[in-house]
């Protein structure tokens, strides 16, 4: 059994979004399972991952400053 956790986020992003025979991408298969019990509570890089995907990846260089525009939009 691969018992060693993934440490580049890069990496572990790929492996998120790499997909299978069929066109799902892991993610997917994971939230589908409920096999997200599974993913270490402790390591990070799977909460970042998501907010990285509901927020964007370029969320952070919004500065706030234009009137009616929020980081989600």
């Amino acid at each position: 059994m691969f018992l060693s956790k993934v440490e580049d986020e890069r990496y572990f992003e790929s492996l998120m979004v790499d997909k299978d025979f069929r066109g799902r991408p892991t993610i997917k298969i994971i939230t589908d399972n409920y096999f997200e019990s599974l993913l270490h509570d402790e390591d990070p890089k799977g909460e970042n991952f998501l907010v990285k995907l509901w927020e964007g990846k370029d969320s952070s260089k919004c500065d706030g400053n234009v009137w009616g525009y929020s980081n989600l939009t």
